[in-house]
């Protein structure tokens, strides 16, 4: 199966966007040591390179005649009721909306990437049978499906879209046997 290299880049920024949600409400920050050392036993010596910061975002620099080098503008919280995907149905099992995040593509499209997590009462075989039967259905082309993943595509309007499903974190809530994240890029003008 062939990818473009922007399916690939979609789909790596996607994983790590995801993998984030994913965690549920715990924050992971990676933080920059200012010290340096050697493995073998020997004292740790302070270097001059400043930690970095995590809530500083790097300009994008501009070439003559290529595009910008960062793809992505900086995340917008979504609330539950802003959650509308155009041409994605919505799951009619008992769901809740738990996270999610819009950031808008630099690119010549302006195209959006949505990020949405839900629990489910369902177990998650069960969604994922329900989503990959659904998408079928509004016209979308699976184009990989795992026991965890499914990814599809629109013909119509290019948008595409990853479904990861996992069991939820314990302890578990009663209600809740599945959660899943939606990643939806969806394709701006042309």
């Amino acid at each position: 199966m062939r990818y473009s290299s922007r399916s690939r880049k979609h789909q790596s920024a996607t994983l790590c966007l995801s993998l984030a949600l994913l965690s549920f409400g715990q924050v992971a920050i990676a933080q920059q040591s200012n010290v340096a050392g050697g493995t073998s036993g020997q004292p740790k010596k302070a270097t001059n390179a400043p930690p970095l910061k995590p809530d500083v975002r790097v300009p994008a620099r501009r070439a003559s005649s290529g595009p910008v080098n960062d793809t992505l503008s900086k995340p917008e919280i979504l609330p539950a009721d802003k959650v509308v995907f155009d041409d994605i149905p919505q799951y009619t099992g008992k769901a809740k909306y738990q996270t999610g995040m819009v950031y808008q593509q630099n690119d010549a499209h302006n195209s959006t990437l949505m990020l949405v997590t839900f629990t489910a009462s369902e177990p998650r075989e069960q969604v994922k049978e329900w989503y990959v039967n659904a998408l079928r259905m509004y016209g979308w082309n699976i184009t990989f499906q795992s026991d965890t993943v499914v990814n599809a595509t629109n013909s119509k309007t290019g948008n595409t879209v990853a479904l990861q499903l996992s069991d939820p974190p314990k302890p578990v809530k009663p209600d809740t046997r599945s959660l899943f994240q939606i990643d939806y890029h969806k394709q701006g003008k042309q």
